[in-house]
């Protein structure tokens, strides 16, 4: 190609004045690429006239060496893909070698290595591909049980997961199901512990109840005792009339009259130790039994006040019962384990008095919208903000080693479970806290 523009505009014969040549090569000789340039050389001395690029020893002995044997086609160096086109022409400073050095790449040579690189690319993807859809499903079976076990209850060795390789994904599935069976044996475990706890709990309470019973139940046996003796004495008076002729009618309607006062303060004191069994019973069964029925709020107040008087007195604390409820209003549910739940948030407020004497607890009822408000509001010691964040969520206690950190727990779970209602609070540290529980009504 530049061979032949060379040929054509330069003649073998006519002798060129050196100077000109750089421009009448560059007005004349169209170049193909931004690359290639022009060069003049000396053909006696292999010195460098002109040239756009510095030219190395190799080319210039290459191309007075080789010029006639190659037609003046000559390489740049080893290797390298630049080769050049020259013609010899004569000048007022003797003979020199004009040309164009131009940067080829052969089709021959760069071919084979492109379509190996394409076949390359194309396993590397295929294999990518493979690689990436078996990591994927691997990853996808072990989010699957993943999930499986987050919306199951039961933490089984069923979910375990087959190990199918040696790899990296090997040893996350092997740690997966290691995960999954200490995770399984410490919910056994906490599971276990906390019925043992739960159990402990309602012991206690039991215990606790016992003692309100005993007291409870005094008071009227003494009584029955008395208006026994009472009613013995007004017999045997009545025993030694009968003959008695000074005795009148009037004398027999009096003793009559006695003795039937004793009698009702007998069926008093008999009714009242039967309200007492009846809830000291209620509260004896287990909270997972369900004793659904509708009750009113006088039955639950006297459930309160029988169960919680003794605790009370021995306390020096005073409950203060604002009812403002129709009495016509009915609730639904378990009564026993509402009077349970109520009951335990009245010893808290006891014990927030750290033995506080002549201190008041109030216990309010209302209404709002369809809901039935209970209060237990009590001006003792309160709780720390880290109390406050955790109640509820988990078993805390703030009494130390006598506490199991259930009863607040438990109450949550009866009013979530049997009622369908809530338990919300208020409290500020030393000033006092407020429970209440929301009952929807029917």
């Amino acid at each position: 190609m530049y061979r032949q523009q060379l040929s054509n505009y330069f003649s073998k014969e006519e002798v060129y004045d050196l100077a000109d040549l750089p421009n009448i090569l560059k007005n004349n000789i169209t170049l193909q690429n931004e690359q290639d340039n022009f060069f003049i050389i000396s053909c006696d001395t292999d010195n460098v006239y002109y040239s756009e690029e510095e030219l190395n020893t190799f080319f210039k002995k290459y191309l007075n060496e080789f010029y006639e044997k190659t037609n003046g086609h000559v390489y740049d160096n080893y290797g390298q893909n630049i080769e050049a086109s020259a013609i010899k022409v004569h000048t007022t400073n003797g003979d020199y070698f004009i040309g164009v050095r131009f940067y080829v790449f052969s089709s021959s040579f760069i071919t084979p290595f492109i379509i190996a690189a394409i076949i390359l690319l194309f396993f590397n993807i295929l294999f990518v591909l493979y690689i990436s859809k078996d990591l994927s499903n691997d990853i996808k079976t072990i989010s699957r049980q993943l999930y499986v076990i987050a919306a199951s209850d039961n933490i089984s060795n069923e979910h375990n997961l087959p190990v199918t390789s040696n790899d990296e994904l090997g040893d996350l599935t092997t740690a997966f199901n290691k995960v999954q069976d200490k995770t399984k044996e410490y919910n056994t475990t906490i599971k276990a512990n906390q019925e043992t706890l739960m159990e402990s709990e309602r012991l206690a309470s039991l215990g606790q109840l016992i003692g309100g019973i005993a007291h409870n139940l005094k008071t009227p046996i003494m009584s029955i005792s008395g208006a026994s003796e009472g009613l013995s004495d007004l017999v045997k008076e009545y025993d030694s009339s009968i003959d008695d002729p000074e005795v009148t009618s009037k004398d027999h309607h009096d003793i009559a009259n006695d003795m039937t006062e004793w009698i009702d303060k007998i069926k008093t004191y008999t009714s009242y130790m039967s309200d007492v069994i009846t809830a000291v019973k209620g509260q004896a069964v287990n909270l997972a039994s369900d004793n659904t029925a509708y009750f009113k709020v006088d039955e639950l107040l006297k459930y309160i006040n029988i169960l919680m008087k003794h605790e009370l007195k021995n306390a020096l604390v005073s409950l203060n019962i604002h009812n403002y409820v129709s009495s016509k209003i009915q609730i639904n549910g378990d009564i026993n384990a509402l009077v349970q739940v109520i009951d335990n948030m009245i010893s808290n407020s006891i014990q927030s008095y750290n033995g506080k004497t002549n201190q008041v607890i109030d216990l309010t009822l209302r209404t709002n919208d369809s809901n039935l408000l209970i209060e237990i509001q009590d001006y003792g010691c309160g709780m720390t903000n880290e109390v406050k964040d955790k109640l509820f969520k988990q078993m805390i206690t703030t009494k130390g080693k006598k506490g199991t950190g259930l009863g607040l727990f438990m109450s949550y779970s009866t009013i979530k479970a049997h009622f369908n209602g809530d338990i919300k609070f208020e409290s500020e540290h030393n000033k006092g806290t407020t429970f209440t529980i929301i009952l929807p009504l029917s």
